[in-house]
């Protein structure tokens, strides 16, 4: 990543964070903050806009209303978006060439695959998720598979024997994984059934498990255990995390912290 583009990503995560203070934002009052000018800055808001991340005003921008996602999973993507966009950058780095990438339904891997869109590393990307297919299909940098089986609406996801059972006849060289709860003695956890299944699943057929988690999921947990912190090969969080519970979560698997 260039360092005007890596810039320009740390002013995306300043405004996004502005945004979920305060619910909106001027561009004169960013542009003094950030000490660029106010067409940076209209350039900036005109791209989180066109990924439905903000919705612009006279003056300004508002967080978004209406997107391309679906109004079951917008809360879910939009929800921390500044620390997901610092965790999607570093997983990125975790990337190599030509590697064969398993992507679940979380919507923090949501913004990883955008960075898959943009940066052009030819990849093969493997994926349950409606919208993560939707994001990648018809580039020429991916070679894009669906998995199958039953769209679960309120994740714009696929599960169910039918898709644990074809996840399984794919060899991935590494798994980007999401979940709702990450504890020291539970491990990670999700809410749904369907969702815990299809990961156990996706885990059995990948080289390597990195999981994304901001630091609001740590020190939860939930009814589905997809497996203990020991089963995954890193866990990825952002800077809001509590560093004590990094520290002990440290004892059992890589934390790195974006």
């Amino acid at each position: 990543m260039t360092a005007e583009r890596n810039f320009r990503q740390e002013r995306l995560v300043y405004i996004l964070r502005e945004l979920d203070e305060k619910q909106c934002v001027r561009i004169s009052n960013l542009a003094r903050s950030l000490h660029v000018s106010e067409v940076t800055v209209r350039q900036d808001l005109t791209m989180l806009e066109g990924e439905g991340l903000v919705r612009r005003v006279h003056g300004g921008a508002v967080k978004a209303g209406d997107s391309i996602y679906r109004k079951d999973t917008r809360e879910t993507v939009y929800r921390n978006a500044a620390a997901k966009i610092a965790i999607a950058r570093r997983a990125y780095r975790e990337l190599r060439a030509h590697d064969t990438v398993l992507i679940d339904d979380s919507s923090t891997c949501l913004y990883l695959v955008q960075l898959m869109k943009e940066e052009g590393v030819p990849l093969t990307v493997v994926t349950n998720s409606v919208i993560a297919a939707g994001e990648l299909m018809n580039l020429d940098h991916v070679r894009l598979f669906m998995i199958g089986g039953e769209v679960f609406g309120n994740l714009a996801a696929t599960a169910g024997e039918t898709g644990e059972r074809e996840v399984l006849d794919y060899h991935a060289d590494i798994l980007f994984m999401g979940a709702n709860g990450v504890d020291v003695d539970a491990g990670v956890t999700v809410i749904g059934y369907p969702q815990m299944m299809m990961k156990k699943a996706m885990r059995k057929c990948a080289k390597r498990t990195v999981l994304l988690a901001d630091g609001g999921k740590l020190g939860k947990r939930y009814l589905s255990e997809v497996c203990a912190l020991s089963g995954v090969d890193m866990i990825i969080t952002d800077g809001a995390a509590d560093r004590a519970y990094c520290g002990r979560m440290g004892e059992l698997v890589p934390v790195i912290i974006s």
